[in-house]
């Protein structure tokens, strides 16, 4: 059987190496489930560049969504003259396209993509305790882990337009 070494010490792990078998109602699968969820999610983007990690060893390449990413370019300089007045053409598209790329590689990189932990984690004004006390697991979830996010409500809507165009998750943590 495959569980982390910190997870072994629940009832329902010893359960199963006595018989051979969950007891009806385990939450054991519920605890790996979101364990491995939120592992594939620090792989991918906070601990990405991080020592010995599948991105660096070319066995994943998250990606961004190239048609979200040029409709949000577009979308940008249509409004650069109403917001910072520039004119729409003194940026170069294609040059505004991978400034935008590399910006949500980056953001990836640092942990700003979303998912059901970041985004009560940003709702409870970045109060761990009050993550803990209401994510599905309660105390017992990743959730109540103090994982050092920075985030702010300003950020959430950036996250989330990050989160929506990321690729290559086998994880529901992030958001695809």
């Amino acid at each position: 059987t495959y569980l982390p070494a910190d997870m072994e010490w629940r009832r329902e792990y010893v359960e199963l190496l006595a018989n051979d078998a969950l007891s009806e109602g385990s939450r054991l699968p519920d605890y790996l489930e979101e364990r491995l969820s939120w592992e594939t999610f620090a792989e991918l983007t906070f601990r990405s560049r991080l020592g010995a990690t599948i991105e660096r060893a070319g066995l994943a390449a998250p990606h961004v969504d190239m048609s979200l990413i040029e409709a949000a370019t577009d979308e940008f300089r249509d409004r650069m003259k109403d917001e910072i007045n520039v004119e729409r053409d003194i940026i170069p598209r294609a040059d505004l396209l991978r400034f935008v790329v590399g910006l949500l590689d980056h953001m990836r990189a640092r942990g700003a993509v979303i998912n059901d932990v970041t985004r009560l984690y940003v709702q409870r004004e970045a109060n761990w305790y009050a993550v803990g006390k209401s994510y599905n697991g309660g105390r017992n979830s990743l959730a109540s882990r103090q994982i050092a996010f920075s985030a702010g409500s300003s950020r959430l809507r950036l996250m989330e337009l990050a989160g929506g165009m990321f690729h290559g998750s086998t994880s529901a943590s992030i958001r695809c």
